[in-house]
């Protein structure tokens, strides 16, 4: 759980990552056959018989995309490695309970985010599954291979949690769809459609489609459809 050091000599502590994350085939466990113990003696001389070696099967082990191969526990599917009682699992989904924060750093996950609080100023989301967050996101870089889905407000924030001056990119690239209440100040480029349920504010915004109810508006920017606004 360390900042990533960057080329220059400075270490960057919104890429701080205490998750890990494997790859499909990646090894997760691998089994040491037992060695059986040998028969000795006490501190007074007296005999004392080695007591039996319990085996472990590497089956016990297997959950939800792992499998065993030979004497290796290994992953079928993308995802994060969660130990959940005695059996290990490699989850599709990568869920922040809180918000997305320095506890947490950013996150590059091959599947679909979640993110139940708020995504903070300077961190960054990649998936290559949908991401959904559930709270503000702000001044943040998301990019995700399917839907993107905000359900608080997004756009620029200046300043950082001491209240001094900083300036953060803001951008969302989805190659799905974008669903959003409110968009401020910030750069979007989507595939598919967007769909803006209140308000889009001084936006540099591409898309297939863009849509807004009928209270809807579109203020300053620039919004470039291939079909229709």
């Amino acid at each position: 759980h360390e900042p990533v050091k960057l080329e220059d000599g400075s270490v960057d502590h919104h890429a701080t990552m205490a998750q890990q994350f494997v790859e499909e085939g990646t090894l997760i466990a691998t089994r040491q056959p037992p060695i059986e113990g040998r028969d000795g003696e006490d501190i007074m001389g007296n005999p004392k018989t080695a007591r039996a070696v319990r085996d472990q099967a590497l089956e016990s082990l297997v959950g939800e995309n792992t499998e065993v191969r030979g004497e290796e526990l290994l992953a079928t599917g993308p995802g994060r490695p969660v130990q959940r009682g005695s059996k290990i699992d490699v989850l599709p989904v990568f869920v922040v309970d809180g918000d997305l924060d320095y506890s947490v750093g950013n996150v590059d996950f091959a599947g679909d985010v979640t993110v139940r609080g708020d995504v903070k100023p300077g961190f960054s989301i990649v998936a290559t599954g949908a991401v959904t967050v559930s709270g503000m996101t702000e001044h943040a870089r998301i990019r995700a291979g399917g839907d993107i889905s905000l359900q608080g407000a997004v756009g620029m924030i200046e300043g950082d949690d001491d209240g001094d001056s900083v300036t953060h990119e803001a951008e969302i690239v989805s190659d799905g769809n974008l669903t959003a209440n409110y968009l401020h100040g910030i750069a979007a480029e989507v595939l598919g459609e967007v769909m803006i349920s209140r308000e889009v504010v001084n936006c540099q915004l591409m898309a297939n489609t863009v849509r807004t109810p009928s209270r809807g508006r579109i203020v300053g920017g620039l919004t470039v459809a291939k079909i229709e606004v």
